[in-house]
């Protein structure tokens, strides 16, 4: 722990910093929020097109409307230079660091954001209960002992003391309860899969972060623009982004591990977490590092029928809904997550019902906000019914490129999509936890299907290093669900995807894995050491169970397949394989 004392430029009286976790840099200048706040909307009012803040770091409350610590609210064309600006973020449990809320075309340059206290406390396993009922933490110096803080944590994450990596084999560590011992020791109480058998041992280094905030996020936005931006830490997504117009542009972005400390984690959740945007965003030379969830996830949310009554469908979204005439919307059934059909809505109208409420209850639909609206579609929804989802098709981030890009030290994965028209190329995965990329559905959470989307050219070492249920490939493309009547989806709603070029290296899996798609070209790419590991044993009742012999490339229940110039090296025989079963 680091502390020093700082003056406020514009301010005679002196604060006190305290770093936890080396959050502050030394020596470094520290701003004045109230007149950083004035600057702003000041330049706000006069519509100026730019505005500088001026470089040092900003110990930053919440703001006084509660809704961040900085709030940009209906700002249009303003370029933020940042360069040189640090924000340490102080109260990060209650509102998001910097919150754009309607704007449109702004673009922020140069900003690094940090948070004091860190959202998460790191230590050594020093011992654990033969059944794995608990284990023994021992707190670094200068991180979080203040257990009453962990109400409510995210899994226990436990790493390679040499490479830093999720340790392979090891899956997440649920949490029960938190028990603090003295001496910095806390006990891990664990619950569930977290009691399996994983191969840890006394020094492993151990991550638990918490439930907060995202660093930069956007509501009801369009057109924005982060360039050369840095997050440190935040306790939920570093970048965050939720229903608007989208074309959100990140580029040259950090998601790091801060340089010169010991951290474990940058975010506690997603590096960029785009959700019901009605267009994708690009991501262009970015880094994405740490994260303790994906590193990029582009999405919708399923609604869920209530009523359907000829052209008329009665839905409950999962958020609110932003569909208006002349959107399409898809329908796809709850038994088999077959595609019921596109179709174009003609008319919309917000309902009051509270007895939809109860029936939404009564068949579980999740996240329900007590929201119904009625669509009018352009023909008859034949085949629907009452509880099958519906996606709105132009609000699931299609549209999307991620290009040269890292993603390492990840716990789950380095991309998922559920959405279209879309690139992903020249990027560089080492180390995630679960899959690569991953183009999959969740039924009936986060939507939509791939189609006309391409996956050239880009390098993958060393993935699916927790054992997880169906996942850590390095190139994945299937339907899942969380429910297990319907976990293996036979119909082929994915549709003309692209594999080319990429070189997959180490992986305990199938190298690329195809289910569910037509029109699918996988051709030209490099696989070697495939299942080279030794396989990692399926916790008990953790959903079906991955193949007992990984391969180079299988591809299940797939049409108008093109499979060519793959070469495949440095594997076993049984694994040296192409599977293709239309």
């Amino acid at each position: 722990m680091a502390i020093r004392i700082g003056c406020f430029a514009s301010a005679a009286a002196c604060v006190l910093m305290i770093s936890v976790g080396c959050a502050a840099a030394a020596g470094a200048v520290v701003g004045d929020q109230a007149s950083l706040r004035k600057r702003i909307s000041d330049a706000v009012a006069a519509k100026q097109r730019r505005v500088r803040i001026p470089p040092g770091e900003y110990r930053l409350k919440v703001g006084p409307r509660g809704k961040a610590h900085l709030l940009f609210e209906n700002v249009r064309d303003m370029t933020i230079d940042a360069r040189g600006v640090t924000f340490i973020i102080t109260e990060p449990t209650k509102a998001p660091s910097v919150a754009f809320y309607g704007c449109s075309n702004v673009t922020l340059i140069g900003l690094t954001i940090d948070c004091d206290p860190l959202q998460f406390t790191q230590g050594r396993i020093i011992g654990f209960a033969a059944d794995r009922t608990w284990y023994d933490l021992k707190i670094d110096p200068g991180y979080r002992t203040d257990v009453e803080a962990f109400g409510n944590p995210r899994p226990m994450s436990v790493f390679d003391p040499k490479t830093l990596q999720w340790k392979h084999g090891v899956g997440d560590i649920g949490i029960k309860s938190i028990e603090a011992r003295g001496d910095r020791v806390w006990r891990v109480h664990t619950a569930g899969h977290g009691r399996g058998k994983y191969p840890i041992v006394a020094g492993d280094p151990a991550a638990i972060p918490y439930f907060g905030r995202s660093a930069v996020t956007c509501r009801k936005s369009v057109n924005m623009t982060f360039r050369d931006v840095t997050i440190y830490q935040s306790g939920s997504m570093a970048f965050h982004e939720h229903a608007g117009g989208g074309n959100t542009k990140l580029l040259g972005c950090k998601v790091l591990r801060k340089p010169g400390t010991d951290r474990l984690l940058s975010t506690n959740a997603d590096g960029f977490h785009c959700k019901n945007m009605r267009k994708g965003p690009t991501v262009e030379d970015c880094v994405f590092e740490g994260m303790h969830d994906d590193g990029i996830n582009i999405h919708g949310m399923f609604g869920r029928l209530l009523a359907v009554a000829g052209r008329d469908v009665t839905m409950m979204p999962y958020y609110n809904e932003w569909t208006v005439p002349g959107d399409k919307v898809e329908l796809v059934s709850r038994s088999d997550g077959r595609s019921l059909g596109t179709f174009t809505v003609t008319a919309r109208k917000q309902l009051a019902a509270p007895k939809l409420f109860d029936l939404a209850k009564k068949i579980n639909v999740r996240g329900a906000r007590r929201h119904v609206y009625r669509f009018t579609l352009d023909r008859v929804a034949a085949g629907a019914a009452v509880g099958d989802g519906l996606i709105a098709l132009n609000y699931i981030g299609n549209d999307f490129v991620i290009r040269n890009c890292t993603f390492r030290a990840i716990r789950y994965r380095g991309v998922l999509i559920k959405a279209g028209n879309g690139l992903i190329e020249g990027n560089r995965f080492d180390g995630c936890g679960n899959s690569a990329i991953t183009l999959t559905p969740g039924l009936f959470t986060e939507c939509g299907f791939a189609r006309n989307v391409v996956i050239r050219k880009n390098t993958i070492i060393g993935v699916g290093r927790m054992p997880m249920w169906w996942s850590g490939y390095p190139i994945d493309v299937n339907t899942f669900s969380h429910r297990r009547d319907v976990a293996r989806i036979t119909a082929r709603n994915h549709a003309d995807i692209r594999i080319e070029d990429n070189v997959i290296i180490d992986t305990v899996r199938d190298g690329i894995y195809a289910r569910g798609v037509s029109g699918l070209v996988v051709r030209g790419n490099r696989i070697s050491k495939v299942g080279h590991r030794s396989f990692p044993r399926q916790p008990a009742g953790r959903g079906p169970a991955a193949p007992e012999t990984p391969v180079a490339i299988r591809i299940e229940n797939c049409r108008n397949v093109v499979e060519a110039d793959n070469k495949i090296t440095d594997t076993a025989a049984e694994s040296a394989k192409v599977i293709v079963e239309e």
